[in-house]
């Protein structure tokens, strides 16, 4: 279209003669199609909502053609979450949690490069993994605890609750003894190794908690009772222990069961007690 402007100034070009003053133009001197587009002009500028959308009387491309709109910006909570997930996923398919970034890239949609943006790779996705599955172990096991009125019971409840945890859960108990498969590496780095060391000994602090509001039995000076401290860690080695054999079937080769072991376990660590 011709903008209106040079419109009028093409129209006093035709119509003036050097050195010869402006003279009016009558409307039937002007060509039909300049006479059709300035009109047009003027209709367009007419429509304009606001008197800043015309720049000298004109209508700017962007007035003309529609705004592509941009696309929604994922929040990196969102992006971090949607890694862990396909990684999980990936992981639970294979049964292989060594698996590339490549994998993870085509089931999230995300670029290598916006995975190495919020991971440094596969150890620091692992430590992620882990580090969710031990805060939801920590909270059953809590949870478990103080749904019972006496240390007792909340002991027994704490050890089930982390027992059928992992039971339940086997891609849980995969990820958490992962390291410890055809020799790998035990350790993911100082940082990421503290917290989920820390996590951990959340969910033991459950288990000493009951210890310690236990009475022990009086016995002779040449056995002592352990105290509260070594007595979860030993249950704790216990539990995973059963879990790794009930796992494998080993308690069916036995005639018996996980439950039962767990349950017998805890007769034997109780019966130092009142």
């Amino acid at each position: 279209m011709i903008t209106d402007w040079r419109l009028l100034t093409g129209l006093r070009q035709e119509h003036e003669s050097p050195g010869r003053s402006a003279q009016p133009i009558a409307r039937s001197e002007v060509s039909p199609r300049l006479t059709s587009a300035y009109q047009g002009g003027i209709e367009t500028r007419q429509r304009i909502a606001s008197p800043d959308q015309a720049i000298l009387g004109t209508i700017r491309p962007q007035d003309l053609v529609k705004p592509v709109t941009a696309p929604k910006r994922i929040p990196q909570a969102e992006r971090r979450q949607k890694i862990l997930d396909a990684a999980r996923q990936i992981f639970d398919e294979t049964g292989n949690i060594d698996v590339g970034l490549r994998a993870i890239s085509a089931r999230t949609g995300q670029t290598t490069g916006a995975i190495y943006n919020l991971f440094s790779g596969k150890d620091a996705i692992y430590a992620a993994l882990l580090q969710e599955s031990l805060s939801n172990l920590h909270q059953h096991v809590a949870a478990a605890a103080q749904s019972k009125p006496d240390p007792r019971s909340a002991l027994r409840a704490a050890a089930t609750a982390f027992f059928l945890y992992y039971h339940q859960n086997l891609f849980e108990q995969r990820l958490g003894l992962y390291q410890f498969e055809d020799g790998k590496k035990t350790g993911l780095g100082q940082d990421a190794d503290k917290i989920l060391n820390d996590l951990l000994a959340q969910t033991i602090a459950e288990f000493e908690s009951c210890f310690a509001q236990l009475s022990p039995i009086a016995v002779s000076p040449l056995s002592p009772v352990s105290d509260a401290k070594d007595l979860s860690h030993a249950l704790t080695a216990a539990l995973i222990g059963i879990g790794s054999m009930t796992t494998l079937r080993r308690d069916q080769s036995l005639n018996t069961s996980g439950q039962k072991l767990v349950d017998t376990t805890l007769n034997a660590f109780l019966s130092g007690f009142q």
